[in-house]
């Protein structure tokens, strides 16, 4: 079967697990490739979801309690999970900012993405050296805790580690985006226009610099300095005002999907005690049966050796009345009472009696 061109090219660059990727020049043109390809790769073998990395925390957590050690307390491995979760905000923060003042974003309105694409086709345009650098796989971040939740393990965790916003979901989240953040940081800082970018981005600095002076220097420089001081004020509380408002109404909508778990997961370990209790009775009523069972049979097995005992003692009898009837036969004469030896009634005494007995008269 033949593969089209493009394909076997993707396919020819990929690497591995541990640094699979592609080779292009421009990532942005065959990002849905790569990643589509990757993905189908990188998952071969293993269930990211389900089985528990080792060592279950990456080496950025390494300050952060060790994981392993939780002795069956979900609170224990809740707080090593949030101390993780922070590190990897930390980092991304620090990353994203990086690259805000690198293309002198002033009021942040994109997205970190949008700022390191950038930022890197702000690098790509500062010289002409060409430039190849690999794009990151996506989607294989473990669940660092996905044990605790799909039943695997002896102690389960509730919704605040395993729910959707729980800490399980929250961490693969933030890992996976620090992942590829850092990557491309890396690809940032090792781009043969560094040197060129570094220049240029000094350059306009400069000459905003000396605008700045210059503007200051006007006559109407003071008051349009205070105009845009003010301004700027009022841009930063209007945005603080809608930042807390936004943050109010993300905690609303958490607290109510967390409650809203907290209360399913709540109601599943009711019906869970109240199967239980069903089965327990069910268990209960099947030993009484059981026993009910047992103490007929013990029974059945009585009489039946009682039955059993008669049943000797009857053929014991009987043998007996054999013997005494073949002892008695044995002994008649022919003019005893009763049939003689050819078997007989031909006893005249006996036929005698009852033919008086017929004639006497009634008393």
């Amino acid at each position: 079967m033949k593969f089209p061109c493009v394909v076997l090219n993707l396919l020819a660059s990929f690497t591995g697990a541990s640094g699979a990727s592609l080779r292009v020049h421009k990532p942005a043109a065959v990002g849905d490739i790569s990643i589509g390809v990757l993905k189908v790769n990188a998952s071969l073998g293993r269930d990211v979801n389900n089985v528990a990395p080792y060592p279950r925390l990456p080496p950025e957590c390494k300050k952060c309690p060790k994981a392993d050690a939780y002795k069956g307390s979900c609170k224990a491995v809740n707080s090593t999970c949030q101390c993780c979760m922070t590190v990897f905000v930390e980092k991304n923060n620090k990353i994203c900012e990086g690259f805000d003042k690198n293309i002198q974003t002033l009021h942040k309105q994109a997205s970190c993405m949008q700022s390191i694409r950038a930022a890197l086709d702000q690098r790509d345009m500062a010289c002409d050296a060409g430039y190849d650098y690999k794009e990151p796989i996506r989607g294989i971040t473990p669940k660092r805790f996905g044990d605790l939740c799909n039943g695997t393990q002896p102690v389960g965790c509730g919704p605040g580690m395993c729910s959707s916003l729980g800490c399980n979901i929250q961490l693969e989240k933030e890992e996976g985006e620090y992942r590829i953040n850092e990557h491309y940081k890396k690809v940032y800082d090792e781009h043969p226009c560094r040197y060129k970018d570094e220049q240029n981005a000094a350059k306009v600095r400069e000459s905003r610099k000396m605008a700045r002076d210059q503007k200051r220097a006007s006559p109407g420089g003071a008051h349009e300095k205070a105009h845009d001081e003010s301004a700027i004020a009022e841009r930063k509380a209007a945005d603080t005002k809608a930042a807390k408002k936004a943050a109010q109404k993300n905690a609303d909508a958490a607290k109510a999907a967390f409650d809203k778990a907290v209360a399913a997961w709540r109601e599943a370990e009711r019906e869970a005690k109240r199967r239980a209790l069903v089965t327990e009775s069910a268990h209960q009523k099947s030993k009484a049966a059981q026993a009910a069972l047992k103490k007929a049979s013990m029974e059945n097995d009585a009489a039946q050796r009682v039955a059993a005992k008669k049943r000797a003692e009857h053929k014991v009898a009987a043998a007996k009345a054999g013997v005494a009837y073949k002892k008695a036969k044995g002994k008649r004469k022919p003019g005893d009472f009763g049939p003689g030896r050819d078997g007989n009634w031909n006893n005249r005494d006996y036929m005698n009696s009852l033919y008086r007995r017929r004639r006497s008269p009634k008393l």
